[in-house]
């Protein structure tokens, strides 16, 4: 994902009612209540999203940040990483919430 769009989706999460809550378990939740939805997530995407709003401005940050805190190779983060910023881009910035 590009910068831009990367800086959009950050934007997005950082400038709405969007809260992301984390139960006991480490089970974590993003939540749009202007729309009613709730999107589950497990620990690597609650981490994503996280290092999103505080400003990760590329794709490979991202990934850095992946491997040096999860046991996971470099090619798959990216790849993960990816599906999930689509899935963020088209839930959240979609119009129709698709």
């Amino acid at each position: 994902m590009d910068a831009a769009r990367l800086a959009r989706l950050r934007s997005f999460l950082t400038s709405t009612a969007m809260s992301a809550v984390t139960l006991n378990d480490g089970t974590s939740f993003l939540v749009d209540p202007g729309r009613s939805k709730v999107a589950r997530f497990n620990e690597t995407a609650a981490f994503v999203v996280e290092e999103l709003k505080r400003g990760a401005s590329t794709q490979e940050e991202l990934v850095s940040g992946v491997v040096s805190v999860f046991d996971v190779s470099p090619e798959e983060a990216r790849r993960e990483i990816g599906e999930l910023l689509t899935t963020l881009e088209a839930g959240l910035l979609d119009p129709s919430g698709s």
